[in-house]
């Protein structure tokens, strides 16, 4: 049983560890030691505070670990970490560890790095947003346009509405001139 236990927690790429009540690591596997980029003697009886180059980040975490603890819950959370590549993003699993009367006496976790996953929702919600942006933009000048050609419209329905009453009025004094002329004809024949 433990050499099974064993094989799954120095192969999993999931970081496991236990913690005192403290916060203090009693055990780290692999993929956590290579979080932290310190060996196990360096790893074990520190709490997170000594662990990255940045106290608040192991004070945040273990601020978690205390009030899962307190509550006596367990607790999905993402916990943020700083690398020297740059900052990591973990799904943490924290579960209150207790000894065989029930009691408290540290925290069980296990985290998985979700950091791609973290950076691909960011990307789809500013791919999200820069549409949103050039959709409202479109809009606008959809509705600006709309506002041209309606104003156009009713700019061609006044010419064409005036052009109707010149041509009216071209043809009654054309039909005026040529009533002049045929009177003039009259009026010359006799």
């Amino acid at each position: 049983s433990q050499a099974l236990l064993r094989s799954v927690t120095e192969t999993t790429p999931d970081l496991i560890f236990v913690k005192d009540r403290q916060s203090r690591i009693l055990m780290a596997n692999p993929a956590t030691l290579r979080l932290i980029g310190k060996p196990i003697e360096e790893v074990i009886g520190k709490d997170d505070r000594q662990h990255y180059d940045d106290p608040a980040v192991g004070e945040a975490i273990m601020a978690n670990d205390r009030r899962i603890m307190e509550s006596g819950q367990t607790e999905v959370i993402e916990e943020i970490t700083h690398t020297p590549e740059g900052y990591r993003v973990y799904l943490s699993t924290k579960t209150p560890y207790r000894n065989s009367n029930g009691e408290i006496i540290g925290i069980l976790g296990v985290a998985r790095d979700i950091t791609e996953r973290k950076q691909a929702e960011e990307n789809l919600q500013r791919y999200r947003n820069e549409l949103e942006l050039r959709v409202m933009e479109r809009t606008r000048e959809l509705k600006s346009i709309n506002e041209d050609l309606k104003t156009e419209n009713e700019e061609r329905l006044k010419v064409e509405i005036e052009l109707r009453e010149s041509e009216s009025h071209l043809r009654e004094l054309s039909s005026q001139l040529l009533n002049a002329q045929e009177k003039e004809r009259r009026m010359v024949a006799q």
